[in-house]
């Protein structure tokens, strides 16, 4: 959600009262953006919408009219709330001040938007025939199951400001700027499931989505969104990086709440393609041995893909022994088919006792997590320590704007975009190979 417009969700299934609050209650670029072409005449115009809910996604029926002419736009900016506090974007009560302690994940505000790429498939203006609405810019494509290399080219003939969405509220691309007659083209990969979003804790919303290829362009920060051209094919040779997670990082259904992995997508540009596994409730064991989950990314996962793990969050009752052989039977999975294996230790709870955040305590998961990648010779990524960091940076006063209301656990789309920034950063940090050299 971008200055409290509802997301691509709400559009598609106005009124649904969801069964449950979010997925867990059982449980960008660094320079500016250069000067394309310009597509005046193909833009289209978006306008803002009104906040959502937390347990329904009302939302408004987008217009169906295509507009030409679009808002001027102002900075960019990032967060669900109506009226989002750009102290808190810009780190000043965010970010921890010692760099040397950990690095914070950065907002599109505070390095400025992506960097446009080159190459991608063909832009078709044909099919800016299949997109309609102004609150976002819908597109619907069809088409099957799998991986989609998508090329978009954003600006036009006012000046605009556009991010980009997929598939369940799937942040793409972070907000770009762009001044009157400027385009700027960016690629991504997008992983199209059925169902949608959660292998399972959100079948019954799912069954209401179109299927196939969903992209969604949203105006940010009083600038209008502006699609002048898109392109789309089946991936001829993506890298996908499978995420194995649960309700603090699986792609949500219920707006008030976001994962970190459903924010992750932003920060790749192609060939690497982001494929969200995580669900609510499910446990270091349970992923590693249910049907829905690793034995499925095992059927999939090839010889030049990733394996992120962050579990934890439900291994309440689960044995060191038990988390330790769930972890083992993923990884070694994952190098029989030639895929790389990374841990990653769960994000932190933003729980305090007298103003200092309680360390991670569930199942002693970041202890075993350790204690496997050394067995393995597996990548260890701390997030947990970065999560605590900046969660005691906020303090006990200060976390809220970045949980889901009333939570300490599980994020909102401002938090969820921060602790991706985590993620990216922990990533390029440990110079990962491959995955490394396509961060934008």
């Amino acid at each position: 959600m971008r200055n409290g417009h509802p997301t691509d969700v709400s559009l598609l299934i106005l009124g649904l009262a969801l069964a449950s609050p979010g997925c867990g209650s059982s449980s960008n670029g660094f320079a500016p953006n250069s000067t394309g072409g310009t597509s005046a005449d193909a833009s289209v115009g978006v306008q803002d919408s009104g906040e959502v809910g937390e347990e329904a996604m009302p939302g408004s029926q987008p217009d169906s009219s295509v507009q030409t002419d679009g808002s001027a736009n102002s900075t960019v900016d990032s967060g669900p709330l109506s009226s989002f506090d750009s102290s808190l974007a810009a780190g000043d009560a965010s970010s921890p001040s010692d760099s040397s302690t950990t690095t914070t994940g950065t907002l599109a505000s505070e390095e400025g938007p992506p960097s446009p790429d080159d190459g991608g498939v063909a832009v078709d203006p044909s099919l800016l025939a299949k997109c309609s609405g102004t609150a976002p810019i819908a597109c619907h494509f069809g088409g099957s199951i799998g991986n989609y290399d998508i090329t978009v080219e954003v600006g036009g003939a006012t000046a605009g400001n556009t991010s980009v969405m997929a598939e369940i509220s799937r942040e793409m691309l972070a907000p770009v700027a762009t001044t009157a007659g400027e385009t700027a083209k960016y690629t991504m990969v997008v992983n199209v499931r059925e169902p949608e979003g959660q292998p399972v804790a959100d079948l019954t919303g799912a069954a209401s989505l179109p299927s196939g290829l969903d992209m969604y362009f949203w105006g940010n920060d009083g600038g209008a969104a502006l699609l002048s051209g898109i392109g789309y094919a089946p991936a001829v040779d993506p890298i996908v990086v499978y995420l194995a997670t649960d309700s603090t990082g699986c792609d949500q259904f219920d707006t008030a709440f976001a994962g970190w992995g459903q924010w992750l997508p932003q920060y790749f540009s192609a060939p690497i393609s982001v494929a969200n596994y995580g669900n609510s409730g499910v446990d270091t064991p349970g992923f590693a041995t249910l049907s829905h989950y690793w034995p499925t990314i095992q059927g999939l996962i090839t010889a030049k893909d990733f394996l992120l793990i962050e579990l934890g969050d439900n291994d309440k009752t689960d044995s060191e022994a038990a988390i330790t052989q769930g972890l083992t039977t993923m990884i070694t999975g994952a190098r029989a088919k030639g895929a790389t294996p990374l841990l990653m230790t769960p994000a932190n709870r933003a729980i305090f006792t007298n103003g200092v955040v309680d360390p991670y305590m569930t199942g002693n998961v970041p202890t075993v997590m350790a204690q496997v990648a050394a067995a393995q010779n597996v990548t260890l990524l701390d997030l947990t320590t970065r999560t605590t960091t900046w969660i005691q940076s906020l303090g006990p006063n200060g976390y809220a704007p970045y949980f889901a209301p009333g939570e300490n656990d599980h994020f909102n789309q401002a938090g969820a975009n921060i602790v991706s920034g985590f993620v990216r950063d922990l990533i390029v940090e440990a110079k990962v190979p491959v995955l490394s050299s396509y961060v934008r």
